[in-house]
C-alpha cells in the first residue's frame, strides 16, 4: 500500500477548525477542555523556578525541530510518521517551531507545536532529564508572548498545566475567542504556502 503523506494544508485546516489530528488514522480530535495560558499569567512554581536559576542548560529554538518531534513519539501514541511528514512541511514553511534544552551537548527536553495567526498550539514536550521540559514550556511561553501571540493552548487540561498557571477552557469558547487572532500573523505564524498568493 502507498504511504498517505499528510501535506501542512491539512494540518493547518485542523487547528483553523480548533482540533487537532491524532493518528495512526489521521483523525480530527476536539479537546474537551483546553489548557490556555495568556501573557503575564504564567506561574513558575518554586521548585521549577530553583531549577531554571541553576542555568546550567542551554535553550535554543528551531535549531533540531524533528528530533522533537520524535523524541515525543511514545509507543502506541498519536504522533505518527504521516504526521511527522505534515509537521516537517509546516515546520519549512515558518509556521511549526520547536525549543530545545540541551545539557552538555545532548537534548535534555524539548516541546514542538504550530502558529496559527496569534494562536499558538503547543503539540507535545518531553523531557529525558528532570524538569527539562517544563523548563522547554516556560521558555516557550515567553518566547511567544515576546512575538506578539495573544494565547498558548496546551491542548488538554492537566493538572501540571495548571500548576503552571494555564486556565481551562471549552473547545467551543476557544473557538469563539481564537476567531480573530487567528486571521492576524506573526514573525512565528505565515501562512501555509498553499495558501499564500
Amino acid at each position: 500500500m502507498e504511504r498517505y503523506e499528510l501535506r501542512s494544508i491539512e494540518l493547518w485546516s485542523a487547528y483553523r477548525g480548533c482540533a487537532f489530528l491524532e493518528g495512526p488514522w489521521i483523525e480530527r480530535v476536539y479537546p474537551d477542555c483546553r489548557a490556555l495560558f495568556f501573557p503575564g499569567k504564567v506561574h513558575i512554581p518554586r521548585s521549577l523556578a530553583r531549577r531554571i536559576r541553576k542555568r546550567d542548560y542551554e535553550v535554543t529554538f528551531d535549531q533540531a525541530f524533528l528530533d522533537v518531534v520524535r523524541a515525543c513519539k511514545r509507543p502506541c501514541g498519536w504522533i505518527c510518521g504521516e504526521l511527522e511528514i505534515g509537521y516537517e512541511e509546516a515546520f519549512q514553511e515558518g509556521w511549526a517551531h520547536s525549543c530545545e534544552v540541551w545539557r552538555d551537548g545532548n537534548l535534555a527536553g524539548g516541546v514542538f507545536g504550530v502558529g496559527i495567526g496569534k494562536v499558538f498550539l503547543a503539540e507535545s514536550m518531553f523531557h529525558r532529564e528532570p524538569y527539562m521540559g517544563k523548563i522547554a514550556l516556560v521558555h516557550l511561553l515567553d518566547r511567544c508572548f515576546e512575538l506578539g501571540f495573544q494565547v498558548v493552548d496546551g491542548e488538554q487540561f492537566k493538572d501540571d498545566l495548571a500548576r503552571l498557571g494555564a486556565i481551562g477552557c471549552t473547545n467551543y469558547s476557544f473557538s469563539l475567542m481564537t476567531y480573530d487572532w487567528m486571521e492576524e500573523e506573526t514573525p512565528w505564524s505565515p501562512k501555509p504556502v498553499a495558501l499564500r498568493t
